[in-house]
This record gives C-alpha cells, sequence and structure tokens, in this order.
C-alpha cells in the first residue's frame, strides 16, 4: 500500500495514510464480500481484504465510489487481488471497531490460484 509521498499524514496504528487518491493492492479475504448499507439508505458491495505494510497483513475495507467500480466488484471472489486507487478514510462498522478503508475510484481484479480453488469448494 503506497501513499502519496509528496503529502502525507500519519495515523496512530503506523499506517501512513495519503492526502487524496492512493494506489494499492490488496487480497481478497475468501469470505470478504459484503453488502453493506451506506447513511443514505444505498446498499452497495464491500470487499474485506488484507494488505501488507512493514512485514504484518492489515484488513481493510474497499468500497465502490460509483457505479462502475461497483459493478467490477460484483465479479468479485475470496482470494483474488484488487489493484485499486481510492482515498483512505476510517471506516466504523455497526460492530467492531473501525478498520482502514478506500472509497475506491477504479480497481482491477486478478484472479489466482486460491480464488479458483475456493470457487470450486476446496479448502485448504
Amino acid at each position: 500500500m503506497t501513499a502519496d509521498t509528496t503529502r502525507r499524514e500519519h495515523s496512530g496504528s503506523g499506517i501512513r495514510l495519503g492526502i487524496g487518491s492512493c494506489p494499492g493492492i490488496a487480497k481478497i479475504l475468501p469470505a470478504g464480500i459484503r453488502g453493506i448499507t451506506l447513511p443514505d439508505g444505498t446498499r452497495v458491495r464491500m470487499l474485506r481484504c488484507v494488505t501488507r505494510e512493514g512485514g504484518a497483513d492489515i484488513p481493510v475495507a474497499l468500497i465502490p465510489a460509483t457505479g462502475a467500480v461497483h459493478n467490477r466488484m460484483l465479479g468479485a471472489a475470496g482470494g483474488q487481488i484488487v489493484e485499486f486507487a481510492g482515498r483512505p478514510r476510517l471506516y466504523r462498522p455497526e460492530k467492531g471497531g473501525p478498520i482502514l478503508a478506500f472509497t475506491v475510484t477504479d480497481l482491477r481484479i486478478r484472479d489466482t490460484d486460491e480464488a479458483r480453488m475456493l470457487r470450486a469448494g476446496y479448502r485448504r
């Protein structure tokens, strides 16, 4: 996860949060596809993923910013790799504490062997 290196701020967790749009790469968790309701009542798809920063797995949520991005997320499956650009923020789900989230403005999904195995019903 790389942030804008010209302007950045630091959160208390040691994760660099860029100001503006940031590129990133993450892996969708096996059960990481969720539907959420936004404050205005709109239901959208959210991807729960993990990314690596400093050798540690960091959970992130990817939330679509546009209908086109949301439609691309509809084809996502657990185990796939997501390359994205988005604005970082803290997401506060109804249960649990806040997590790092990105309002995604562009994404590309890559298939992996793990994703194909999960779709076929195999478990490691």
